[in-house]
């Protein structure tokens, strides 16, 4: 049975950035938990990682690299829609103890909305919410 994955914003850093601690994971994941999942991320991370490579990391050769990889892969991107905008920032109201990011509250809101329970990432927020992280390997 196929199954949707959700890809956060440090996953996609840690496949990109050699250099980040959690490089060689990520490659494991994407050799062999992806294979037979569907892989689905959002616009917002699509954004906030743009612009972690090309303005934190000064590597516009990856952020524009990212783009055109996610523009010839089979990736879903999940839109969001006032629905989902309203259940994203309820979320950031109840959970005022712990700082979330807008873009976590809308993937929250995300897979939610498409019941996506697993996720590829380092944010320990995903779990916190009850969802699965998916494991190297």
């Amino acid at each position: 049975m196929i199954s949707a994955i959700y890809v956060d914003t440090g996953f996609w850093i840690a496949l990109l950035d050699a250099k980040d601690s959690q490089h060689s994971n990520a490659i494991k994941i994407l050799n062999g938990t992806f294979e037979g999942n569907e892989i689905v991320t959002s616009e917002s991370v699509v954004g906030e990682t743009v612009t972690y490579l090309n303005c934190s990391l000064k590597r516009h050769d990856l952020a524009v690299a990212f783009l055109d990889h996610l523009d010839a892969s089979p990736l879903r991107l999940l839109e969001d829609d006032p629905t989902t905008r309203t259940e994203a920032r309820e979320i950031l109201r109840r959970y005022g103890d712990n700082p979330l990011s807008y873009t976590d509250c809308v993937s929250f809101a995300l897979m939610r909305k498409h019941k996506v329970n697993r996720f590829a990432g380092y944010d320990r927020h995903f779990a916190m919410m009850g969802f699965q992280p998916v494991a190297g390997g």
